[in-house]
């Protein structure tokens, strides 16, 4: 069960996490009409990245703060075991739309990898913010416990 300060800090990342992808999208698209790239892919594939990106960093960070107290000292593998669940979910995704010449271009594999770091950069932050609340939790009921 989540605390009040847990969903607080749950909806904190979901608004960073949707301004930041939503800026980057922008800056990425803009970059790409500037240079004429958009030919190389669909525009519904950058979007159809950054929103299983999002999707997929809410899911994670939502479960790990749903299982602190259950996996207090497995907070980090559960996070570094999400982030291979990602990657696994855009390869099995992506991949062949990707591959659907045969190669990936410099466009494909950026429109890739900017929306993973992007996520993956935030889901850390969260997790670093997880892991203050969970030492800070501990600490509370030692001295409780003392």
């Amino acid at each position: 069960m989540m605390t009040k300060k847990d969903l607080k800090n749950l909806m904190y990342f979901v608004v960073q996490l949707t301004l930041a992808m939503s800026l980057v999208l922008l800056c990425h698209l803009a970059i790409i009409h500037q240079k004429d790239l958009l030919v190389e892919l669909p525009q519904n594939i950058y979007f159809l990245s950054y929103a299983v990106n999002a999707g997929a960093a809410f899911i994670i960070v939502a479960i790990l703060y749903s299982l602190k107290k259950i996996f207090v000292d497995q907070i980090g593998f559960l996070f570094i075991a999400g982030g291979f669940l990602k990657f696994a979910l855009f390869f099995v995704v992506f991949q062949p739309i990707y591959q659907s010449d045969q190669m990936i271009s410099k466009t494909e594999f950026m429109s890739f990898f900017i929306p993973y770091i992007t996520s993956l950069i935030l889901e850390t932050l969260a997790v670093i913010k997880l892991l203050k609340s969970i030492d800070e939790m501990i600490a509370k009921n030692s001295k409780k416990n003392s």
